[in-house]
């Protein structure tokens, strides 16, 4: 299964080089979409609902930062991809789950790209652990009778047959 992913980056030479690197060495991540700026970023993201979101930090008319604060409760993990080091600190704090400096080196890429595919197992075990936990919910039916409920296993059941009391 492959993640779909954004690339955000006020360079063109920048968004396109990365999006070859992923091409290149990154076959879990599919690039669905790419942007120059915050507003296009948000479009893409509310049109894709991307698992990544590769960020760059400094873009005119908002960084990437603010971006990330227009989202409460974030469905996608972030990789800052940046020329600047000083945002490190700030980016951990905003649940980035990589920080890459450029020029991007491609065995940070797979390592951003190794942990992003950890995060995402987490998430679907997490998912199949609470499907499995709905489905077990719901393997009796109450029945109502006149002395109260009968509880019945769905898989026991052939048919139902109305009657009147």
């Amino acid at each position: 299964m492959k993640l779909n992913t954004i690339i955000i980056d006020d360079e063109a030479n920048a968004r396109e080089n990365l999006q070859i690197l992923i091409n290149d060495y990154c076959p879990s991540l599919n690039v669905v979409g790419m942007a120059s700026n915050v507003n296009q970023a948000k479009i893409l993201i509310n049109q894709f609902n991307p698992e990544v979101v590769f960020l760059d930090i400094a873009m005119p008319g908002g960084d990437g930062f603010s971006l990330l604060e227009q989202y409460d409760d974030r469905k996608f993990s972030v990789v800052f991809t940046t020329a600047h080091s000083e945002h490190a600190l700030k980016a951990y704090k905003a649940d980035a789950i990589d920080y890459i400096q450029k020029p991007i080196d491609i065995d940070e890429l797979q390592k951003a790209q190794e942990k992003v595919i950890k995060l995402s197992n987490v998430i679907w075990d997490d998912q199949r652990k609470n499907q499995a936990t709905t489905e077990d919910e719901i393997a009796k039916i109450a029945i109502p009778t006149r002395s109260g409920y009968m509880f019945i296993e769905n898989k026991d059941i052939l048919y139902f047959k109305a009657s009147e009391f």
